[in-house]
């Protein structure tokens, strides 16, 4: 029995959280602000209700919105959009039904306008469109573009289009998340950035465990990068009282308070399982309706179910059905969605028993019918069965009913049917090989993970290409090598779109290595060129390049010399006056891919060296005459005339360029006219035409970009129009309709580069409130040089920001880091644009600069100026404002009459024409030079001016921070121009720097005072004066007045606020006179207190007006100045902290170099008292040897004579004789230990089994030697050493032991040496044992040999010491070298 109809009391009331949020989702305003989510996502486990809750809910919103329900099922999740295509045909389908003829007449002849020309490509995905569109759809003229670069935007017109013509926002419900194809995931979140919530709203529902989220994560990551939010709601089971409300629901009767209790704690307040346990228990008669109420035995009931969880529950109703309904039902399990095709295959055309079967299915309420489709009434249900089917007649199964789909001519299946009948055979593979259908299955899993890939699924796409390629390694190579090659080619392709490049570099090499076909290895060639281009890795492209090339018989030169030898021969041969050699000699074939190897890797060559893309644009023009691929031509010559401009050579760049778009258009060549139109619209046209000239160009060749296929081509041409709309001043609010995910290169980081300038604009138009670029996540930026044309972007952005707003020290310092990484935007208009910048941010800064610093300036100022007379000169259309500017500011800096710089501001301002940022720019500058003279009336016209230019330009923050900057002169007291504190801690952070800091929040109080200078003084309780700043707004006529320090130190001392607002009355400070004598009308000092020991004092002052500083004025400067000493200090702090560990890690690498110091020593000393012993030893030995053993032997002899004169048979003598070969046997022993002879003369083996023989003669214990590796000797020094540690750790067991069992071994293992000596002693206590001078001793040993030393014993079981000593690289290593 499936859950109550709709009409029924509703499951939303059991959750009063939930139905509060999805009141507010479906209820706010439909113009909703961007923190308001897009979508709410309910999340939870199995059979909680999810489902059914938001079915339920959203019943009783169907008159406010277009329902679209959509639901997922497992074993359709690599079935691309297999969830959307159902669910939008069947809204078509009833939308089709309820439309009278007339609007359904009205309905197709909008929607075909709207979609145009390509609407036929939705066809394939949702056949119901022909029932709305009428089937006489004429195929359009042009090619047909690729569908994954066009499919996303038919899609998104088709939605805002039903919305727009229905009147009601569409609101999805997606079902099943977790099952969601890849596809499917990138379409939604492309429709959700198109479409606001006017037209578009999601509800999902997605299992809520770690990897059944996966996909909703996905989503909702992507859409917090473009600010756009999901929000997820988790759903739990019920609580004690909703489930007995729930209870009486679905029983329709009250149940007994035991009987409910009984069903929570069997069911944990699942939904779903306390249905399956009602029925169940009511099949069972185990409960009963007695006087209106539900009761049983509870004993019986908990003996029945307890421990059984609801699959063994949902198992037991199963076991009571009919063998066929049980079968329908696992093979629908299988099948995953109703086909009655293969269904009645499977009952072997026995249509009543199928028919029979589902009845009893529907009966029990284990399979419901809707829209004339059988589905299981709960998900859950399909699951439990499914994982409930024994794994070989599971895999008889799946092999079944993918042969079965396959039965039709392969040509004749749906997308959707080959990707069933591979997921299928791909679960029987077992079967497959062994009924010989592995060929079928290898070509049906390489189909369909092409088909995956054309629709985004590349995850899904991996899978099945992985599972053709092993399929294919099973066959023979020759009958499937060409087969074997696409199918990697494709598996490299796929791991590329999905960022494994290194992966996908495996797959091309792994081909490289078998391929004997050159065509084929060139193909790889250019797919492995184009993945270490994405990287950056340019000098390895170039290797693979000349590798590439040299196999088509074509030399790269390397050589800078023979680089441009080549390019003088090849350059007079293509001379613009005469037509190229055709090359008739060579392959026509081998052209080709030479053709497209160039084309593929002129990045890489432009990047190592500027005469090797010049080098590869002339071989393209020369190879592409009278060729199958002469449309390629066209680069060439636009490559070619890039790299002139860059040269600049901006003539001879330019006729190239014209020539390479001749060509193009000549040829009507659609595949290259995107590359060929942008490159010349944008880095060529541009010096010498103004921008808007480009702008048909750049369309044109989006155009063809779109019919082509060629996506990171059309995302590159709308980011050229996008940047030339920026420069040519035109109004910029327009700039955030930019789109860029119709092309959808979701892996090209200019994709993310593209969103720092529309940072920058919401915030220039007023639309956030401040400035912030988003960071990249460290997988976006791929390499180094894709990382360099990111730092240009961050700081040329940067850089306008900070120039806009007046940090004009910030702006040099970014314009100039944004130059340093120019180097992918060599020829582009955005090159000058930060120029300028960089220009106009020192001069404007000019009267700040330190004198020493404004010499070092003016070398660089003036090489952009004559750069800037070269722009002017070629393109005076777009440079002729900026020329006179940079002269303007350029005779300024340089004290010219003003007249000469004057006519100059005003020549700019006239230049300026339609440009509104050049004309509001000039009128700015010039304005603040008339203030600098105390032109007053001059500067408020150029003032207006400005300010008008600005709000033409749509330039809302700017406009106001004028307004506020110059709050006086253009009397703007009227005006509200009270700061927003958001703007102001945004404006000041991002720095942890000090210097930059203090001159950001100096720039802040002179701009929202409406002041011309500020000081700040770092002053310590003590009165020391630890830092001072002084800015100002305009250069000063005369000599500006020192920083009043004892006024301000007075206010630190007093910690009151100071303000002076008419000097002419003040006299009694004797530093007010330097002020008033330079000007100053007004000042304001305030200190603020920022830790107890240090103040901040601000000093503030206007030459402008008196009585300016105003209570309320002076209340927002202490506001600001108080959060800007905050972050301040903490910028303080962070500084100090960095100091201090630098002083800690100098510290520490000093202490560990003097314990380094003092181990040496000690070592040292220790090698040096050792080698002492080592020496009397050998002293000793030799004087025992050689003296008293000489002496002994010569009493032996005597004694002997002795007794040969006396009787032999004498007892004393016989024992003195005796006696005296034990004193002679002692002293060869002692002299043996003190310095064994075997150890110099045979080494440590021998000396070490010596050792241990005259252990065993002695009889004190049994031992044993073992010896690995030891073939070679090691230095003398090195073995008398270790043999020291073995002959001391031997004599301790002797001493301390009582052990009758001792076994030493040495292992050599090349680099180090292993001693370990083990006994089977009394062992003992290492937590009570202290260290004698034998273990002390021998420990030293091993610590002079860098070695360790550990014991391991415990009372009664023996000592094991295990010596680990580092011999450093082997002999043997070391001679035949790394």
């Amino acid at each position: 029995m499936p859950y109550p109809a709709a009409s029924s009391i509703s499951l939303i009331t059991h959750h009063p959280e939930l139905a509060k949020k999805l009141d507010g989702f479906i209820k706010q305003p439909l113009q909703s602000g961007p923190s308001s989510p897009c979508g709410l996502i309910i999340t939870g486990p199995s059979g909680v209700g999810k489902t059914h809750l938001v079915e339920q809910y959203l019943n009783l919103y169907k008159k406010d919105y277009l329902l679209i329900p959509i639901s997922h099922l497992q074993q359709q999740r690599y079935i691309p959009y297999a969830g959307i295509k159902i669910g939008i045909g069947e809204f078509l389908r009833k939308v089709y039904k309820e439309m009278a003829p007339e609007q359904s007449e009205a309905f197709s002849s909008q929607l075909k306008k709207k979609l145009g020309e390509h609407f036929p490509l939705l066809f394939d995905y949702i056949p119901e469109l022909t029932l709305l569109i009428g089937k006489d759809t004429t195929p359009p003229n042009s090619p047909t573009p690729k569908v994954e670069n066009q499919l996303y935007s038919l899609f998104s017109v088709l939605f805002g289009f039903l919305s727009d013509f229905l009147g009601k926002p569409l609101l999805i419900f997606i079902d099943n998340m977790q099952w969601m194809d890849g596809s499917s995931v990138n379409l939604l979140h492309f429709l959700l950035l198109r479409l606001s919530p006017k037209q578009l709203r999601l509800i999902g529902a997605s299992r809520d465990s770690k990897t059944a989220i996966l996909r909703v994560n996905q989503l909702m990551e992507w859409l917090n990068f473009e600010t756009k939010n999901l929000e997820i709601i988790p759903l739990y089971g019920l609580r004690t009282e909703q489930t007995n409300a729930f209870l009486e629901e679905i029983m329709g009767a009250p149940v007994t308070a035991s009987l409910h209790q009984l069903f929570h704690e069997l069911c944990e307040g699942n939904p779903s399982h306390m249905q399956v346990l009602a029925e169940s228990l009511k099949a069972e008669k185990l409960i009963g309706l007695s006087h209106g109420i539900w009761s049983g035995d509870i004993a019986k009931i908990q003996e029945r179910f307890n421990g059984q969880s609801s699959r063994d529950v949902l198992w037991g109703r199963l076991k009571a059905l009919s063998s066929p309904t049980r079968n329908l039902l696992t093979w629908l399990s299988c099948i995953g969605s109703y086909n009655k095709q293969v269904l009645l295959s499977l009952f072997k055309n026995n249509e009543h028993l199928l028919l029979k079967s589902l009845q009893e299915a529907l009966e029990t309420g284990l399979l419901t019918m809707q829209d004339g489709d059988f589905r299981f009434s709960e998900t859950y249900i399909g699951e439990v069965i499914y994982e409930g089917i024994p794994l070989t007649e599971k895999v008889h199964l799946h092999y079944l009913i993918g042969k079965d789909i396959l039965q039709k001519e392969f040509s004749q299946l749906s997308n959707t049917e080959k990707v069933l009948a591979a997921q299928h055979l791909n679960q029987s593979l077992d079967l497959v090989k062994e009924k010989d259908d592995i060929l079928l299955c290898a070509k049906l899993n390489l189909q369909v993970g092409k088909l995956q890939k054309q629709d985004n699924g590349f995850d899904q796409a991996r899978h099945f290409l992985k599972t053709s390629s092993d399929l294919f390694k099973l066959l023979s190579w020759e009958t499937i090598k060409d087969l074997y090659w696409e199918t990697n080619m494709e598996r490299a392709k796929v791991e590329y779109y999905l960022g494994e490049y290194d992966l996908a570099e495996i797959h091309l090499d792994h081909l490289l290595e078998r391929l004997l076909d050159p065509r084929k290895r060139a193909e790889s060639y250019i797919l492995k060129i184009t993945i270490n281009n994405h990287l950056g890795r340019y000098r390895k492209v170039v290797s693979i390049l000349q590798e590439a090339l040299s196999e088509l018989g074509l030399t790269l030169p390397t050589e800078e010399a023979n680089i441009q030898a080549a390019n003088i021969h090849l350059s007079q041969e293509i001379a613009i006056t005469k037509e190229p050699s055709n090359n008739s000699h060579e392959d026509p074939t081998n052209q080709h891919f030479i053709l497209k190897l160039l084309y593929v890797g002129g990045m890489a060559l432009h990047h190592t060296a500027d005469t090797l893309m010049i080098w590869a644009a002339l071989q393209i023009i020369s190879r592409a005459q009278n060729s199958k691929d002469e449309g390629v031509k066209a680069i060439g010559y636009v490559s070619y005339g890039r790299m002139n401009i860059i040269a600049n050579n901006i003539d001879q760049g330019y006729q190239l360029g014209v020539k390479g778009l001749h060509i193009n258009q000549s040829l009507e060549d659609m595949q290259y006219r995107c590359r060929v139109f942008g490159v010349f619209a944008f880095y060529i046209q541009p010096w010498k035409k103004a921008f808007e000239h480009s702008v048909p160009l750049l369309n044109e060749g989006m155009d063809a970009g779109r019919k082509a296929g060629d996506l990171i081509g059309l995302y590159i041409l709308k980011t050229h129009l996008f940047n030339l709309h920026f420069l040519s001043g035109s109004p910029i609010r327009s700039l955030l309709d930019f789109t860029f995910e119709e092309s959808y290169p979701g892996m090209e980081l200019t994709y993310y580069i593209t969103h720092y300038q529309k940072s920058l604009i919401r915030y220039l138009t007023g639309e956030r409130t401040f400035f912030s670029i988003p960071r990249q996540q460290p997988s976006w930026l791929a390499a180094k040089l894709t990382i360099q044309e990111e730092r240009f972007y961050r700081n040329h952005v940067w850089a306008r920001y900070y120039f806009l707003f007046g940090h004009y020290e910030q702006a040099a310092r970014c314009a100039k880091e944004a130059n340093a990484n120019r180097k992918l935007q060599e020829g582009s208009p955005l090159v000058p644009a930060n120029l300028v910048l960089l220009f106009l941010s020192i001069t404007q800064n000019w009267h700040n600069l330190p004198l020493d610093e404004a010499p070092d300036h003016l070398e660089a100022l003036e090489e952009i100026r004559t750069d800037c007379a070269l722009w002017h000169l070629h393109a005076p259309e777009n440079y002729a404002s900026t020329y006179w500017l940079l002269n303007a500011e350029w005779a300024r800096i340089h004290g010219d009459q003003m007249d000469a710089v004057s006519k100059q501001y005003q020549n700019a301002i006239h230049e300026a024409r339609e440009n509104h940022y050049d004309l509001a720019l000039a009128n700015e500058l010039f304005a603040k030079y008339l203030l600098s003279k105390s032109e007053k009336t001059a500067a408020l016209k150029h003032l207006k001016a400005s300010i008008k230019a600005y709000k033409e330009w749509e330039g809302v923050a700017k406009e106001q921070q004028l307004n506020q900057q110059y709050q006086i002169l253009l009397n703007n007291h009227s005006k509200n121009l009270q700061p927003n504190i958001e703007t102001v801690l945004r404006e000041l952070s991002g720095d942890l720097e000090l210097d930059p800091l203090s001159k950001k929040l100096m720039v802040l109080l002179m701009r929202i005072s409406g002041t011309d200078r500020t000081g700040i003084e770092w002053i310590e309780n003590n009165g020391d004066i630890i830092d001072q700043k002084s800015l100002h707004l305009l250069p000063k006529s005369g000599k500006a007045a020192p920083l009043p320090s004892g006024l301000m130190l007075m206010c630190h001392r007093t910690q009151s606020p100071l303000i002076v607002n008419d000097l002419s009355k003040e006299s009694s400070f004797s530093e007010i006179a330097a002020l008033k004598n330079s000007g100053v009308q007004s000042f304001l000092i305030q200190p603020i207190n920022i830790n107890g020991y240090l103040s901040m004092v601000i000093y503030l002052e206007n030459s402008q007006t008196e009585d300016h500083f105003s209570e309320d004025l002076a209340s927002w400067i202490r506001i600001i100045a108080n959060q800007g000493g905050m972050i301040i200090e903490n910028a303080r702090t962070h500084e100090k902290t960095l100091l201090l560990n630098q002083e800690i890690r100098k510290e520490i690498e000093e202490k560990k170099q003097l314990v380094s110091f003092i181990e040496q020593q000690k070592n040292n000393h220790l090698k040096d008292l050792i080698q002492t012993q080592e020496d009397e030893r050998k002293r000793i030995a030799g004087d025992l040897h050689d003296s008293l053993g000489s002496l002994l032997s010569t009493i032996k002899i005597q004694l002997q004579g002795l007794q040969n004169l006396q009787s032999p048979h004498i007892k004393g003598h016989q024992d003195t004789l005796r006696k005296m070969d034990e004193a002679i046997e002692e002293v060869r022993r002692i002299a043996h230990n003190m310095s064994p002879v075997s150890l110099r003369r045979f080494g440590l083996p021998s000396a070490l089994q010596t050792l241990v023989e005259q252990i065993n003669v002695s009889g004190q214990i049994q031992g044993e030697l073992q010896i690995l590796g030891m073939e070679e000797r090691l230095a003398e020094q090195i073995e008398l050493t270790i043999y020291r540690i073995c002959q001391e750790l031997v004599q301790n067991t002797l001493k301390h032991a009582q052990a009758s069992r001792l076994h030493l071994q040495l292992i050599h293992h090349g680099d180090s040496l292993n001693i370990t000596i083990e006994d089977n002693g009394l062992g003992m206590d290492q937590q009570k044992v202290t260290s004698g001078f034998g273990l002390l001793g021998i420990e030293a040993k091993v610590q002079m040999l860098n070695g360790t030393f550990d014991i391991e014993s415990r009372p009664g079981k023996g000592c094991l010491v295990v010596i680990d000593i580092p011999l450093g690289i082997p002999s043997e290593k070391k001679t035949t070298g790394e």
